[in-house]
């Protein structure tokens, strides 16, 4: 993947695991969401992302590279937790006009372990494993289109690339389903 600090708004470095494509048709899985009983954060000064990011309260997110229409974030708990849980949450600008043509091309740019995508809904496809390079490990990967307007076109690319043990995909996964509800992709 390309420099982060000079990673422009459209991924230009060739993914070595890109995603199977076509995604496999579907619709977004039933992962659970955060709940009263959760302890969260909110945060709420991530430049470039245009949104509040709700993470599990042991998360940081520190900025890893920015651009004009382009943010990107390395989440998860502080740096020597055992076992690491965390990744890659970026945002960029979807040029216009952010057709199924441009958006497959996007997403073709995004590393994914090569893994099979599944259409999550018409603007959002997703991959997930519980074995990354032989061990057990569970990693996600979505790839969402949004409008950062209700009354514009679709113009905003969401990414979320993270691992964890497997025994606490639900985390992930609750992050996924907490961008889905707050972007509407």
């Amino acid at each position: 993947m390309a420099n982060a600090a000079t990673e422009g708004p459209v991924p230009a470095a060739t993914p070595l695991s890109p995603g199977v494509e076509p995604p496999k048709p579907g619709s977004w899985p039933g992962w659970p969401k955060f709940g009263s009983g959760d302890e969260v954060q909110q945060l709420r000064d991530l430049e470039g992302l245009g949104f509040p990011l709700t993470v599990p309260s042991s998360w940081t997110c520190v900025a890893a590279g920015s651009s004009e229409g382009f943010a990107k974030y390395n989440c998860g708990e502080s740096p020597g937790q055992n076992p690491a849980i965390g990744g890659e949450l970026t945002v960029r600008t979807c040029p216009l006009v952010c057709d199924e043509e441009r958006r497959t091309a996007m997403r073709k740019s995004e590393e994914a372990w090569g893994l099979q995508w599944h259409r999550g809904s018409r603007l959002s496809a997703y991959a997930e494993t519980d074995t990354i390079d032989g061990a057990p490990r569970y990693g996600l990967v979505l790839v969402a289109y949004y409008r950062t307007e209700t009354d514009e076109s679709v113009n905003r690319q969401v990414v979320l690339r993270m691992t964890a043990p497997v025994d606490r995909a639900a985390e992930l996964q609750k992050i996924a389903n907490y961008l889905r509800d707050t972007l509407f992709f």
